[in-house]
């Protein structure tokens, strides 16, 4: 009896890897103890990861992708950490954004880490564009997506959420900034502002 309960869960053991496999691409049929979808030598190069634990549902860095998404997403995510690439921007929004990398710090290789880059030249920088859901491949600094008294560079400046009319971001006491109005300088290649 007992060779026919283990063929049983040896049977299962491989219906079930072979079903990963079919699920995730670039999952190997390497060693996968805990049957999870990720192979043992990937959860041995990652310190919060078990090869012996099921942990594929779980999201270690607080980074709203699961260990497994990371690892299909590539191998080379790292699931303890939420931005593997060191460049402030977190893995997250870096997987869903086509012109950065999670893997990369200066996506665009023009020696700017991803984290401080400002594509559009409007003085907010991406990360904070995307995090506000702006386009940080246009100059929208003067626009005004909530209705509120502020341009969105304003609401940067103060960090306020351009997304939400009168709406301060967690920390913020509720007091509003003055208002503020843009200053020409000739020759200047940044806006400035002043109160007025």
């Amino acid at each position: 009896m007992p060779d026919k309960k283990a063929a049983r869960a040896e049977k299962f053991r491989l219906a079930l890897m072979l079903f990963f496999a079919l699920l995730t691409p670039n999952l190997t049929l390497a060693q996968d103890t805990d049957l999870d979808g990720m192979p043992d030598s990937y959860e041995n190069t990652y310190g919060c990861l078990m090869p012996n634990t099921v942990d594929a549902g779980v999201d270690y860095d607080s980074d709203s992708l699961t260990s497994l998404q990371e690892y299909q997403y590539s191998a080379e995510l790292n699931p303890c950490a939420a931005d593997t690439d060191g460049d402030s921007v977190t893995d997250t929004i870096e997987v869903g954004h086509p012109c950065l990398s999670p893997t990369n710090p200066d996506t665009d290789g023009n020696g700017f880490s991803d984290g401080l880059e400002d594509t559009d030249n409007d003085g907010m920088p991406d990360k904070w564009e995307i995090n506000m859901g702006l386009d940080p491949l246009t100059d929208d600094a003067l626009e005004n997506n909530d209705g509120d008294p502020y341009t969105n560079f304003e609401e940067y400046l103060y960090q306020l959420d351009p997304r939400h009319n009168g709406a301060a971001r967690p920390g913020d006491v509720g007091a509003r900034p003055p208002r503020l109005r843009p200053v020409v300088r000739p020759g200047a290649s940044r806006r400035g502002f002043q109160e007025r």
